[in-house]
This record gives structure tokens, C-alpha cells and sequence, in this order.
């Protein structure tokens, strides 16, 4: 699919693929541009116009909430910390870090007349992370639900090595839920077959477990092989728009007005913070963009989901360099091992007892049993099969 297409100058933003959607999002008079995003629901969403973000000054809000502020003048960024935590912002710069890693605001910050102003649904992300997030004793989460990403018929993106999302996801998910279920941690998956299953039944089997949390595994693609790194979504505020969607608000009352999945919206953050910094440490030796950030997407597994959520792009199957690390056992198992660290870390306050994860930091891949459906070390995916089952490689 071409990455620009031309629309009627409507206001209309359409969600459309085989395999996906596609998000357009309007750039110039009557043009859009794609960026392609798995599990959207379908539909069509009128953007909004006139609607702004609501600002509130910086300086009373963290003054009420511990926070210590100080600027850098030669770079002319924010820093606010507290409890050892760092959250950095830059004005007019909707890319702020945290703990050094990438988070993206939902809209840039302003500094007028050396006051600094964060629209409303940052400060409430702000506070999640600084105020909340870390000092949050998680007692109601327990457990996990992981949601491999595709399956069946939905094959997912095909990497330029010629495998498909869906097999990647299905292993690394398998490999995940092992680790968990090692150190104590109750799993369910909403797959363990390549079989199709649907969002909103991928939703239903999230709500049968009250206190777990739910992470669902995806790999990229984009139409350049340019495109690299690794991403956490996590669902946008109330009435804020998605990462990709050019800053504007989306006037559509389904779609970003309050959801089901808002409902938990500091954990839902929190818990996409941990994940991504245990999964961008994975990519000490990589070059290029390998942080992409914690982002926001309105997917449904996301939107109406009434757990804990997020969901992980593991790396791009249209990089070659990329597809060739996905491609690998030991990459597989380490980014479930990342993913583990990050859940554990969203868990710990509840429970110090609990058992640790030891050596998670060295990546274990252990010859599997041929009913697990994983693959054993040395083994690749490379080669599809046509029986209609998991191709298990060479």
C-alpha cells in the first residue's frame, strides 16, 4: 500500500487494510498520510475542528505534588524528578523521557514567559509516572493474560525473510508464559495454537480474570525497511489523541470519549513504562532508533479492555536486519525475558516475597518439547510450511 493517498478534502479519516488498518492522518489540504497498525476496529472518524488542549501551569501542580523542578537553560528542557525518578520535557516537543526512555505526550509542552504549561491529560500521565506509579503498592495484580498477536487466518505482516507475525508472536508468547509460570506468576493465553481468535474474543477472555494484567505480543512493519526499534502502547487518555494521529483530536464519541480500557489508565502507563524499559535495554548494541517510545493507540484490545493493558512491537519484519533478529531463538527468548523483567518490576511493590527472576538477564534457550510448539536453540522460522500448522523451521 502507498504511504500517501489522496482524499477529498471531507475531514474523514478511513481505517482500511487486508490484514490491518491503516491510520490516515490528514497532512496539507486533501492528502493523508498511512501508518499501518494491526487490530484497529473498523470504522470512520471525523476530525474535530476547533478542539484544543486544555493547558495547566506546571509550577503549582508540582509544587502540590513533591515535585522538584529545574531547567537547563543550554538545552532548554525541563527536568522534573522525585523519589529518583527523571521526567524530562522539552517545549514544544510532544517526545518527553522518563528514566531515559522515550514517552510520548499527547501534546507538546509550552513554556511562555519562563512558566511552563502541560495540557491537562499529561499532568495526569505526569502524575501517574512521578507521583503515582512508583510508589503504588499493585495489590490487585496477580496475575497475567498474554495475547499472541494474529493466528490463523490472520497471518499478521509477513517479514522480508518470508515468515509470518503470527508464528513469531505465538513462540515468544509460549516462551513468556514458561518464565512467568516458573516464578509463580498464574498465565493465561488467549491462544496456544495457530488458530484464529478475534478481538473481541481476545477482550472476553481478558475480562474472565479480575487482577491480572494483559499484554499482548505484536512484531512492525512499515512500507520502507527503514523502520526500526521497539514500541509500548498503552491506551490514550480520555478524549486525547493517538500517537499517530498528528496531534488533532478525533471527534468521534466511540473512539475518544471514556472507554472501558480508561478506566485504568495510570496502570495501564505504568505498566507499558516498565515493559519498554526492560525491552529497549535489548538494544544496547543496535544502531539507529531502536527506542520508539511508550506511545498511545486506541487498538481494541486495548480500548475495551477491562484490565491492565498493553501492547508490545517487538521489532520490524520489513528490516532486514531486523526480520534476521526476530528470525532468531535467542532474540525470542530474550524479549520474553525483557517482557517478564518489565511485569515483575509492575508487580514487585505488592508482593517483596514474591520469588525473583534469577539470570533473566542472560538469555536461557532451552531445547523445548515438540508439544510446546516452541523452537529449540539454533532453530529458525524461516521456512513456512503448508499443513496449516506452526512451521517449526529447519
Amino acid at each position: 500500500m502507498s504511504p500517501v493517498r489522496k482524499l477529498r478534502a471531507t475531514g474523514w479519516i478511513v481505517l482500511a487494510s487486508a490484514t490491518g488498518f491503516c491510520l490516515f492522518a490528514l497532512v496539507g489540504l486533501g492528502y493523508a498520510r498511512s501508518h499501518h497498525r494491526k487490530g484497529l476496529s473498523h470504522g470512520r472518524f471525523r476530525k474535530a475542528p476547533g478542539q484544543r488542549a486544555s493547558y495547566e501551569a506546571l509550577e503549582p501542580f508540582c509544587r502540590a505534588k513533591g515535585i522538584r523542578m529545574t531547567q537547563d537553560v543550554a538545552t532548554g528542557s525541563l527536568c522534573l524528578s522525585k523519589a529518583g525518578h527523571l521526567f524530562q520535557l522539552r517545549r514544544a516537543d510532544r517526545v518527553a523521557t522518563f528514566d531515559g526512555v522515550r514517552h510520548w505526550l499527547s501534546y507538546a509542552p509550552k513554556e511562555e514567559r519562563g512558566r511552563w504549561f502541560l495540557a491537562r491529560a499529561d499532568l495526569r500521565e505526569l502524575e501517574a509516572e512521578l507521583v503515582r506509579g512508583p510508589s503504588s503498592a499493585h495489590i490487585r495484580y496477580h496475575g497475567v493474560v498474554i495475547d499472541p498477536g494474529h493466528g490463523g487466518s490472520n497471518r499478521g505482516a509477513r517479514s522480508c525473510l518470508g515468515q509470518w507475525e503470527k508464528v513469531y508472536t505465538l513462540d515468544t508468547a509460549l516462551r513468556l508464559a514458561r518464565i512467568l509460570r516458573q516464578h509463580g506468576i498464574p498465565v493465561v493465553l488467549t491462544r496456544t495454537l495457530d488458530q484464529d481468535v478475534s478481538l473481541s474474543e481476545r477482550v472476553r477472555i481478558a475480562g474472565m480474570h479480575p487482577g491480572f494484567v494483559f499484554v499482548s505480543i505484536h512484531f512492525n512493519d512499515a512500507p520502507s525497511r527503514k523502520g526500526c526499534g521497539v514500541e509500548t502502547y498503552c491506551l490514550p487518555p480520555a478524549g486525547a489523541p493517538s500517537t499517530y494521529g498528528g496531534g488533532h483530536l478525533i471527534a468521534d464519541s466511540s473512539q475518544t470519549h471514556w472507554c472501558v480500557g480508561n478506566r485504568n489508565d495510570p496502570d495501564n502507563l505504568w505498566l507499558a513504562h516498565r515493559i519498554h524499559h526492560e525491552v529497549v535495554r535489548l538494544g544496547a548494541k543496535e544502531t539507529g532508533e531502536w527506542d520508539r517510545g511508550v506511545k498511545h493507540a486506541r487498538f481494541r484490545v486495548l480500548r475495551d479492555n477491562p484490565l491492565p493493558s498493553v501492547l508490545v512491537e517487538g521489532g520490524f519484519l520489513s528490516n532486514r536486519r531486523e526480520a534476521r533478529l526476530v528470525d532468531s531463538s535467542s532474540y525470542r527468548q530474550e524479549l520474553a525475558q525483557a517482557i517478564a523483567r518489565g511485569i515483575l518490576a509492575f508487580f514487585r511493590s505488592e508482593e517483596p516475597r514474591r520469588k525473583k527472576l534469577p539470570h533473566l538477564y542472560q538469555a536461557e534457550v532451552r531445547p523445548e518439547k515438540a508439544s510446546s510448539r516452541t523452537l529449540a536453540e539454533g532453530h529458525s522460522l524461516r521456512k513456512p510450511t503448508t499443513t496449516g500448522g506452526l512451521s517449526l523451521g529447519d
